[in-house]
């Protein structure tokens, strides 16, 4: 019985992934008749798919171990059960994993247009995803890992996300919360027939 044709796998090579994602490889130009079998570092990962004569895509389950995995395919013809190992591969590198970076505060609680508030967060991040109430309020780039607060809008529970982005862009989840309170200053209101007065 003939073995499955040696087909190709779309830019093999290599490959980086943050910690804890799927990586999908394309199968090109598949054989009808033909099972592939995606398998990582030599153990099957997931079920085979069937081949259709065109490309198909096989998807591994979360990698959640850092460094380099083997990634290779493995064609079976359904019939006959001829197999052979594609000579395409990639070697995809899984990222560690990110530990969420921590808020520091300046103060928590001032007056509005009487004081401000520093939030910093751990450094080792290139990028910052600054939450507020749960809503991305802003983000900051170049390792700055600070933001300052100046309006009651801010008050509210500040989390952030750290992301390093190379060799592949990977974000952590976000930390604890900081509660902040800006307080507003009470209205700055009139004093009747303010001015100068004579009395007794």
């Amino acid at each position: 019985d003939p073995l499955p044709i040696d087909v190709s796998l779309a830019g093999s090579g290599t490959a980086d992934v943050c910690y804890g994602e799927a990586y999908s490889i394309t199968v090109e130009s598949s054989q009808a008749g033909v099972n592939y079998q995606l398998q990582v570092d030599a153990a099957n990962d997931g079920s085979a798919v069937a081949g259709t004569g065109g490309d198909i895509v096989l998807t591994s389950s979360a990698l959640t171990s850092a460094g380099a995995r083997a990634f290779t395919v493995i064609a079976t013809n359904a019939t006959s059960s001829c197999a052979l190992t594609l000579t395409d591969s990639y070697t995809v590198t899984v990222q560690p994993a990110l530990t969420a970076p921590t808020i520091s505060e300046s103060a928590a609680q001032v007056c509005e247009s009487q004081g401000t508030i520093t939030l910093t967060a751990t450094v080792g991040f290139a990028e910052y995803d600054w939450y507020l109430d749960g809503v991305l309020n802003q983000t900051t780039t170049g390792g700055d890992n600070d933001i300052v607060l100046t309006a009651q809008a801010e008050s509210g529970d500040w989390t952030v996300a750290g992301r390093n982005t190379a060799p592949v862009s990977c974000t952590s989840a976000q930390g604890a919360a900081t509660t902040i309170t800006i307080d507003p200053l009470p209205i700055d209101v009139s004093l009747a027939g303010s001015g100068t007065a004579d009395v007794c």
